[in-house]
């Protein structure tokens, strides 16, 4: 079981999901580089953490994977729609009542608990949409679950999507990974411009020279968020 501490920063119109150790770690480390006599050749400890953040953007339900690839960012575009069921059911999360609502997202069907009385569409990674923020929500296989731990309120939350980050579709993206799998040095001497003659091909073989090509795990796991497009 793999768990993590995220943060959900929201306002009206949009949100951003993101993690909280790397969050930390940038805070720290921006604090400690301020600091006069900084050993800047000090080695980083970097956490086990997802480096991925989402964007929603309520008023079109489009929703922007960013994340780092070679020395920059990528942007993967997706319009994430979900036909949630509401029910008369509620309960009481971190002092909040809450109403149910299920419905159907890549694959999985969730449960998922909303606040009317903060009455924005945010939640959780890609789950939103709803007539208040998602204060909990999980698959119906309990594979997959978020929580509140804490919620704060913070004034002119400004979200915007990082300058620079290269924009790619989800097949484009897809032969990315693939690539890299199958021929790492390859994609990396392209990434930086080295060209051909400094390609070193590090591809498995059968040893009689046939390349053997890798089974490539969707996300880099065996049971990943989205099970289907």
């Amino acid at each position: 079981m793999y768990q993590e501490k995220m943060m959900l920063d929201f306002n009206a119109a949009k949100s951003v999901y993101k993690s909280y150790s790397i969050f930390s770690m940038d805070s720290a480390m921006d604090q400690e580089m301020r600091k006069p006599g900084y050993d800047f050749n000090k080695p980083m400890v970097i956490p086990k953490a997802s480096w991925e953040q989402y964007f929603n953007f309520f008023a079109d339900n489009s929703c922007y994977l960013i994340r780092p690839w070679f020395g920059g960012k990528i942007s993967i575009k997706d319009t994430t729609v979900i036909d949630w069921s509401i029910n008369a059911e509620t309960k009481v999360i971190g002092g909040f009542t809450c109403n149910k609502a299920t419905g159907n997202f890549a694959g999985r069907q969730y449960v998922a608990w909303y606040c009317p009385e903060i009455a924005v569409k945010a939640g959780p990674w890609k789950l939103h949409g709803l007539p208040g923020l998602i204060l909990e929500a999980s698959d119906t296989k309990e594979q997959v679950k978020f929580e509140l731990q804490s919620l704060y309120n913070l004034n002119d939350v400004s979200i915007e999507l990082p300058n620079g980050a290269k924009p790619v579709s989800k097949k484009e993206f897809r032969k990315m990974e693939e690539s890299f799998t199958q021929n790492p040095m390859a994609v990396i001497n392209t990434m930086l411009g080295n060209g051909e003659n400094s390609n070193v091909s590090i591809a498995k073989t059968n040893g009689e020279g046939i390349p053997i090509k890798t089974p490539v795990k969707k996300n880099g796991f065996n049971n990943p968020l989205e099970l289907t497009d």
